[in-house]
């Protein structure tokens, strides 16, 4: 039987967009959100949908699906928390609010 040496990196503080931790955990506020936005625009496509019924949904768009799975991965709870509701639909995640 062998064992694995392997250390899994994850983040505790919630700020990482991946789920393993890149050090942002000790970043004051306005610094973490500048890194946050810059991460998504060097990572995703962004657009923002107001339907009709005043409903927001955030459409995230990635060039392949592990990138889909790594941002869903560590954002999921954040949005639980925040009461969103989320749909992945192939290099694409939508986030509704309630």
């Amino acid at each position: 039987m062998s064992t694995s040496n392997t250390i899994k990196l994850t983040c505790g503080c919630g700020r990482s967009p991946t789920g393993k931790c890149i050090g942002w955990h000790s970043l004051p506020e306005e610094t973490y959100m500048d890194k946050y936005k810059q991460w998504l625009a060097d990572n995703c496509r962004q657009t923002n949908i107001i339907t009709k019924g005043g409903s927001d949904i955030w459409k995230y768009e990635f060039e392949s699906f592990e990138a889909v799975e790594s941002f869903f991965v560590g954002n999921i709870d954040k949005w639980k928390r925040e009461g969103k509701a989320t749909k992945v639909i192939g290099h694409s995640i939508l986030v509704f609010t309630k």
